[in-house]
């Protein structure tokens, strides 16, 4: 298995995995927001959603991780 990390667009990175991590009530990004209902992802605490987007982005396999409330975000909440 090979992990990398990269600083820049990762919807535009060809992965196996994309990671996005979204703090609550943050919108998700015009590319992928189209893709699943606003109430389906909120980015509320511990929320994961998988998505397999459509071929032009580059990610195969998309996770959504919600981080909660950006006033309770810590080092403890991220661990």
């Amino acid at each position: 298995m090979e992990i990398s990390v990269k600083i820049g667009n990762m919807l535009h990175e060809v992965a196996e995995l994309g990671v996005l991590c979204v703090f609550e009530g943050n919108p998700l990004p015009p590319e992928i927001a189209h893709l699943l209902p606003a109430e389906d992802f909120r980015g509320t605490a511990n929320q994961k959603v998988l998505l397999y987007p459509p071929a032009p982005l580059g990610p195969r396999r998309l996770l959504l991780l919600g981080l909660g409330s950006v006033d309770k975000a810590d080092i403890e909440r991220f661990r």
